[in-house]
C-alpha cells in the first residue's frame, strides 16, 4: 500500500502519527519488560557468583597466609595434609580447605541453587577428582593464556531445563602453596612459581526468572494495571474521536459543495426526468426508485452507475437498493435511508457500498423525492458522488 494511502488510512481511524508511536510502544511493553527482567537476573546471578567466590578465595588466603605459611616457618609439630581427617592432629592443606567448603555451602543451600568446585587439571596422585567439563578446562586455559580479565563466566541450560549463572576465576599459587605442592609427594607438578595459575574456582548460581517475577509482583500487578487502563482510554479516544469526525464530515458537506449540488439536483429533477440521455451520461451515478411497494425497488439507474459498480441495468431493474450493501455497510445508516426514502424525505449521508465483483467504495448519497404537481410521490431519486475528503 503506498504511503499516501497508509497515512490517509491511519487519520480516517484516528490514528495520529504520535498515536501510532504509543501503540506501538505498548505492544513492545511486554517484550521489553521481560528482556529487562532476564538482564537483572544475569546480572544479579553474576553479582552473587562474584561475592561468593570472593568470600571462599579470602577464606583461602587468609587460611594459606595466616595458618598453613605459620605453620610451615615454625617448628610446630601440627601436619597439614589433604587426608587430614584420617591422621589425628593434622589440619587440611588450603586446596583441601576450599574444596570441603564448597562442599558444605553445597550441602547447606540444599536446594542446589547455589553450587560451588574447587578444580585444576593437576590434582594430588591419591585424590579423585571428577574430570573438569568443557566450561572450567575452557576458561583454565584463558586464565593461563592471560586472556582477559580474571574471571570467566557462561550462561547455561542445566539437563532439567533451567539456566544457572557460571562463574570461574582463576585459583593462583601463594609462597606457602608454593612450597607445599613442590615437596609434597603426591603432587603432580614440582616446579610450581608464585603466580601459577594452579585450578579455578567454578561458582554456578540458580538462574530463575519465575522467581524474578514472584519478587516484583507489585510491579507486575502495576503493568496489568496500566496496560488495562492503557486500552479502556485508546478505545474511548477512538469512540471520540470517530464520532467528531463523523460531524465534522457532515458539516463541511452541508456547508460546502454537496449542498449546491443537493438544490441543483433538486431544481432540475422534472427535467431530468424527461431528458433520458442527460441522466445517462451525468458524470455521477444515479438511481430512480419506483414508488410502489415498502421496498420501492431500482428502475433506472445510468451509465455511470453501470461503470462505477459493475452492475448491468438489468441486472439492478426491479431490485431493492439492498444489493449494494455488504458486510461492513453501517446497519444504522441503512435504517435511516429507509426511513428517509419512505417518509419521502430528503436526505444525505455517507455509505459504504459494494461493487458486483466485491470491492467496497465510500460515495456520498443525496436522496429527494420527486413529486407531481399534486404532492403525491413518482419516484425517490437517488444521487451518489464521490466522498468528499474529511
Amino acid at each position: 500500500m503506498p504511503t499516501s494511502k497508509v497515512y490517509i488510512w491511519l487519520r480516517n481511524h484516528g490514528l495520529t502519527p504520535a498515536f501510532v508511536v504509543f501503540l506501538i510502544a505498548l505492544i513492545g511493553l511486554p517484550f521489553f519488560l521481560f528482556s529487562a527482567l532476564k538482564q537483572h537476573a544475569e546480572n544479579e546471578a553474576i553479582r552473587h557468583a562474584r561475592s561468593l567466590s570472593g568470600v571462599i578465595t579470602i577464606v583461602r588466603s587468609y587460611y594459606a597466609a595466616n595458618v598453613a605459611g605459620r605453620l610451615l616457618q615454625s617448628d610446630a609439630r601440627a601436619i597439614m595434609s589433604e587426608n587430614y581427617h584420617r591422621i589425628p592432629g593434622a589440619i587440611p592443606i588450603p586446596a583441601t580447605l576450599s574444596i570441603e567448603l564448597g562442599d558444605a555451602i553445597r550441602r547447606r543451600a540444599g536446594d542446589g541453587s547455589f553450587m560451588f568446585h574447587f578444580v585444576s587439571d593437576a590434582p594430588f596422585k591419591n585424590r579423585v577428582r571428577p574430570p573438569l567439563d568443557n566450561f572450567q578446562a575452557d576458561a583454565l586455559r584463558a586464565f593461563r593464556r592471560g586472556e582477559g580479565q580474571d574471571e570467566q563466566w557462561r550462561l547455561e541450560t542445566d539437563s532439567t531445563g533451567g539456566q544457572r549463572m557460571r562463574l570461574a576465576i582463576p585459583v593462583r599459587m601463594e609462597s606457602a602453596c608454593v612450597s607445599c605442592h613442590n615437596a609434597h609427594p603426591d603432587s603432580t607438578v614440582t616446579n610450581w612459581k608464585v603466580g601459577d595459575v594452579r585450578g579455578i574456582q567454578d561458582v554456578s548460581v540458580d538462574l530463575s526468572l519465575a522467581g524474578q517475577a514472584v519478587d516484583s509482583w507489585i510491579l507486575s500487578l502495576y503493568l496489568v494495571f496500566f496496560a488495562g487502563s492503557c486500552l479502556v482510554a485508546l478505545r474511548e479516544y477512538q469512540r471520540g474521536n470517530s464520532s467528531l469526525r463523523r460531524l465534522n464530515a457532515a458539516m463541511v458537506a452541508s456547508r460546502l459543495e454537496l449542498v449546491a449540488k443537493s438544490e441543483t439536483l433538486q431544481g432540475t429533477v422534472d427535467e431530468l426526468r424527461t431528458t433520458t440521455t442527460a441522466l445517462d451520461k451525468a458524470p455521477f451515478m444515479i438511481i430512480i426508485c419506483d414508488s410502489a411497494g415498502t421496498d420501492m425497488p431500482v428502475r433506472y439507474v445510468n451509465e455511470a452507475f453501470q461503470s462505477q459498480t459493475g452492475y448491468l441495468a438489468t441486472e439492478v431493474l426491479g431490485r431493492p437498493l439492498r444489493f449494494l450493501h455488504g458486510p461492513d455497510t453501517d446497519p444504522d445508516t441503512v435504517q435511516e435511508v429507509r426511513g428517509f426514502m419512505r417518509g419521502h424525505v430528503k436526505f444525505e449521508t455517507d455509505i459504504l457500498s459494494y461493487r458486483r465483483n466485491g470491492t467496497a467504495f465510500w460515495s456520498h448519497v443525496i436522496g429527494f423525492p420527486s413529486l407531481n404537481s399534486q404532492g403525491a410521490l413518482l419516484h425517490y431519486v437517488v444521487c451518489l458522488t464521490d466522498r468528499p475528503a474529511a
